[in-house]
């Protein structure tokens, strides 16, 4: 299982012949145009301005991101991620784009690994997948496309007294 990056490099996994799964991929990319648009702009910015869109971002983690921490731990994770370099990020963000982009579409080669897989998404995810990549998935049995309902889950599980 992995979700979004981590999906890619379960893909891999599976892709290789490295593990034969089954797998579950959470909002993964299948290709440059499914990813977020920020990294991708991110990148761009990058090609111009260098490292500094990273230093930014890094900068501006903390309170975009406060709400959606835990309480508990909000501090210390903040200063986990300010502790990122942003050299290395905006390699890793390239070099990630870079292997998107040399593949076109990561849908047939997930397919052609012929391991039971299954990809969600949420309804509302940043992360999309193209018709022609969804088409491509129809194709293999063994590939099963899941769009979660997350307002319906969030509401399902709050009203609910016990986890299920």
């Amino acid at each position: 299982m992995g979700h979004s990056l981590g999906a890619n490099v379960a893909l891999e996994m599976v892709a290789s012949g490295a593990f034969e799964g089954p797998v579950v991929l959470l909002s993964p990319s299948l290709s440059r145009e499914d990813e977020s648009k920020f990294p991708r702009a991110l990148d761009v910015l990058s090609r111009i301005l260098g490292h500094l869109p990273y230093s930014l971002m890094l900068r501006l983690i903390g309170p975009a991101m406060k709400s959606s921490l835990p309480p508990a731990r909000r501090e210390a994770l903040i200063a986990d991620l300010r502790n990122n370099d942003p050299r290395f990020l905006r390699r890793q963000v390239r070099g990630y784009l870079a292997y998107l982009d040399r593949h076109g579409s990561l849908a047939s080669r997930l397919g052609a690994a012929d391991v039971p897989t299954r990809i969600v998404f949420g309804e509302r995810d940043d992360i999309g997948i193209t018709d022609d990549e969804r088409n491509a998935l129809a194709e293999y049995p063994h590939v099963r496309i899941i769009e979660i309902a997350i307002a319906e889950l969030l509401l399902d599980t709050l009203g609910s007294e016990s986890p299920q």
